[in-house]
């Protein structure tokens, strides 16, 4: 999987190839997507198709779903996905040709596979951490954990800026108790944090503080500030 893109290439279903551009565009796209995992440290350990398999007909191909195991290593944690190949074959047609059911929607189906007879049958398609050790739960914690950080860090500046931009023009900052409603001309919507809370506001004089409330609200411990420079 990881140095055989040519032979993902040809066992793709034709119409695939042609929405990503052609066989030639398809084929730099998984080049880069490959060389671009390696340099991430990423790296597909296993891939398997898993029993039992299922056979459908319709009325111009034929289909057969196989589920999927896929184990990738990603900055030493491993993440185990399933999902399935869709493979497909014209009635006049000898070799089969497939689709990864995780990149197949409503659209697809009713573009490529219109006579598929029975939905129903598809897995769930399902990703996530694969847990065998106390070294990888921390490794994803703490990956989350300088996520939530990035992104606590980003919001705040951006309302900071929406916040400031109301002062240029009111000549002071939103009161406490109008709070960040009042940037409704500044801020056309006001992000939440990680946890889906609002952001908290309070104004200090000619000035303000912003914060996140952290994982738990009741602990102030995990708070995230900001406070512009005097």
């Amino acid at each position: 999987v990881n140095d055989k893109p040519e032979v993902i290439i040809e066992m793709t279903h034709p119409p695939v190839l042609d929405a990503a551009g052609g066989k030639e565009a398809a084929l730099a796209a998984v080049r880069e997507f490959l060389k671009s995992g390696a340099q991430r440290d990423a790296r597909v350990l296993s891939f398997e198709t898993t029993p039992p398999f299922v056979h459908l007909e319709g009325e111009v191909q034929d289909y057969v779903i196989a589920p999927t195991t896929t184990i990738v290593e990603f900055k030493g944690m491993k993440i185990k996905s399933e999902g399935y190949m869709l493979g497909i074959r014209e009635k006049t047609a000898e070799d089969w040709k497939y689709a990864d059911g995780a990149k197949l929607d409503d659209t697809a189906f009713a573009t490529w596979f219109a006579d598929f007879p029975d939905r129903s049958k598809l897995p769930e398609v399902k990703t996530g951490p694969l847990l065998t050790d106390k070294d990888t739960v921390a490794k994803i914690a703490e990956h989350r954990s300088r996520a939530h950080a990035i992104k606590i860090q980003s919001d705040l500046k951006f309302i900071a800026q929406a916040l400031d931009s109301y002062h240029r023009t009111t000549g002071q900052y939103p009161t406490t108790e109008a709070g960040l409603a009042a940037l409704t001309e500044h801020l056309p919507k006001t992000p939440t944090d990680p946890w889906k809370r609002d952001y908290r506001y309070e104004q200090d004089n000619n000035s303000f503080l912003l914060w996140s409330a952290g994982a738990s609200e009741e602990d102030a411990s995990d708070d995230v500030h900001f406070r512009p420079a005097e």
